[in-house]
């Protein structure tokens, strides 16, 4: 059996190789053009063409109590693979699992909903050979929709070592990647962690209502990926930051997107982040209609990049009253923003020559001492070694939330008065 396997998976290889190269997702990346018309979105792809692979067959697992589903989810999901496709369909309930869960193309992966359909790590699970609870690489036409992920970080050895890989979502060199209404949660590691291979790029890419929450780096990370577009992300408790562009990430786009108390020390903790790490040359990258609230450090972290524009985005109560931080960057443009509660002389953080242009701001400045920063990571209701956030904590997240996704809520409440008192010395010293 292993012996036949070798030559069919040398020949889908083929075939998948063949494909990209037959899209033009290989070409230079030189003549890939430019971010101009936010509004259209015409670097994304159309997401019934992979709901069309999901029609094509069905696989159901009931969730009936077992203690480990790895391996009926990996059987099932292979053999929707070798028959070209189609969707393993999860019911409502909790799923428990020992080991990784791998999605080849054209495979459909669909729960009943968040919170309905539970994929959960199994306390103290053995360590993971690879990266991601949910995995899939070198692959396309890949869809995940409708469920949560639960890494159960609390009940797993407290080991940096042993707890290698454990993300939520993990995928490396798979095009054409659709994430619909999916929570990744508790994971010692990033939330959703969408790859390249350093040799090649990921080719579009779309998250779509779906949230990252208390995970120990990066709720979202989008890295080496060409057309990516995240729209109506929720990342909130993760403790480095909510959204980070890295490693050459091209052609992005965030929209209406919250980003909410991140972050856990005086230097890791910004709602959006885009960053040349390691000299791919990550650029053109948009956030529009935005909102980045509480976060430790700032709300948005531009560092060696070159074409992003912010707009219409809202920010307040972010690390040391800071709303951009901008080092080395090149034709940044800000427009209709709204930076709330910081005096002028702190709205902008600026190094190593980094340039931009502001139009029809609508920031509220204040003329105080300092802003008030964001409130000590021991009242962050999401990390479950702390007690429960404050009422007007939440009701503020609620708000934020609302705010973006263009629907009625109430006002959002008073943020606590000793905020200031308990982290002025990082506000002081940003």
């Amino acid at each position: 059996m292993e012996r036949a396997s070798a030559p069919i998976f040398l020949a889908l290889s083929f075939l998948a190789l063949c494909s990209a190269v037959r899209h033009g997702q290989w070409e230079d990346l030189s003549k890939s053009g430019s971010l101009t018309d936010l509004s259209k979105n015409t670097w994304s792809f159309n997401k019934a063409d992979n709901l069309a692979y999901c029609n094509r067959t069905k696989i159901t697992i009931p969730a009936d109590g077992r203690k480990d589903y790895t391996g009926l989810f990996n059987d099932a999901l292979l053999k929707l693979g070798k028959q070209g496709g189609g969707t393993l369909q999860l019911l409502q309930g909790t799923y428990n699992h020992y080991g990784q869960i791998k999605i080849p193309s054209y495979v459909c992966l669909v729960g009943a909903g968040k919170d309905e359909t539970i994929i959960r790590l199994v306390d103290n699970a053995p360590r993971f050979p690879k990266s991601g609870s949910i995995r899939s690489m070198h692959t396309e036409r890949v869809t995940v929709a409708n469920l949560t992920q639960d890494g159960n970080r609390d009940k797993q050895r407290d080991s940096k070592s042993h707890n290698y890989g454990r993300y939520g979502f993990f995928s490396e060199l798979t095009n054409y990647l659709y994430i619909y209404n999916v929570r990744v949660r508790n994971n010692f590691g990033y939330g959703y962690d969408p790859h390249g291979s350093k040799k090649y790029y990921s080719y579009y890419l779309i998250i779509e209502n779906c949230d990252a929450l208390n995970n120990g780096l990066d709720g979202f990370t989008i890295d080496q990926t060409v057309h990516a577009t995240i729209i109506n992300g929720f990342s909130k408790g993760n403790r480095r930051h909510g959204y980070n562009v890295v490693t050459g990430t091209k052609l992005a786009l965030f929209r209406t997107s919250i980003s909410f108390e991140n972050g856990e020390n005086s230097t890791v903790g910004y709602g959006f982040v885009a960053q040349n790490n390691q000299n791919f040359g990550t650029s053109n990258i948009a956030f529009e209609s935005c909102t980045a609230t509480d976060n430790y450090r700032g709300a948005f972290k531009l560092n060696n990049v070159s074409d992003v524009t912010i707009k219409n985005s809202r920010m307040s109560g972010n690390g040391a009253s800071v709303c951009y931080e901008l080092s080395r960057t090149h034709n940044v443009k800000l427009k209709g923003n709204e930076c709330s509660g910081v005096r002028a002389s702190r709205k902008f953080k600026l190094s190593n020559s980094a340039t931009y242009t502001e139009t029809a701001d609508r920031s509220r400045l204040t003329t105080a001492c300092a802003a008030p920063p964001p409130q000590s990571r021991n009242d962050v209701n999401t990390n479950p070694r702390s007690p429960p956030a404050t009422a007007a904590r939440e009701a503020s997240a609620s708000a934020a939330v609302a705010r973006a996704r263009g629907v009625e809520a109430p006002a959002a409440a008073q943020r606590p008065m000793d905020r200031a008192r308990r982290v002025a010395a990082l506000a002081r010293s940003a």
